[in-house]
């Protein structure tokens, strides 16, 4: 598995594993025949996210990588730059989503492991991520790549206990 990052050639197939997280009830505000219709708009948007002068007002400059495996993309996985005030409570630095069919098979460790040696090249000391207490493969790739547990809590604007960990780099 690498992870790439977001480009016209795979487009077919990270649309197909958006489609599979909606399915899923997840990202239900995202138009899909839009993002197919405008791909190449939605790819500059990846590239401005990354930049702090470009980001959208509101947001930290953040990294997504597509997780490809054999020519699909099984999974994303986005770096976030920096905690805003809504990140620090939920979120954290990094975020990941593996399609269904292809979970339990070691993409999410694997994708994990590879953006802490991301962050730790780019000078970071240590990432907050955080996931539903319920979540517990979440939390299993968290803690296999060294996350210690700091606080299960909860927030007023989601519906279940969040886990927050923290891995020192």
């Amino acid at each position: 598995m690498d992870l790439i990052a977001p480009c016209l050639e795979y487009k077919d197939e990270f649309l197909n594993f958006l489609e599979d997280i909606q399915q899923e009830g997840l990202l239900k505000h995202l138009d899909l025949s839009w993002m197919g219709e405008h791909f190449e708009a939605y790819l500059q948007s990846v590239e401005d996210e990354q930049n702090p002068e470009t980001v959208r007002p509101g947001r930290v400059p953040m990294t997504l990588f597509w997780m490809v495996d054999q020519g699909q993309v099984v999974g994303s996985i986005s770096f976030r730059h920096e905690l805003n005030d809504f990140l620090k409570e939920f979120g954290g630095h990094i975020g990941y989503e593996v399609a269904r069919n292809h979970r339990g098979k070691g993409y999410g460790t694997l994708a994990l492991q590879k953006v802490l040696e991301h962050a730790r090249a780019r000078g970071y000391e240590r990432v907050m991520l955080t996931c539903d207490d319920s979540n517990l493969a979440s939390s299993r790739v968290m803690e296999k790549n060294g996350g210690v547990l700091d606080r299960v809590y909860t927030v007023d604007h989601h519906p279940v206990p969040i886990r927050r960990y923290w891995i020192e780099l």
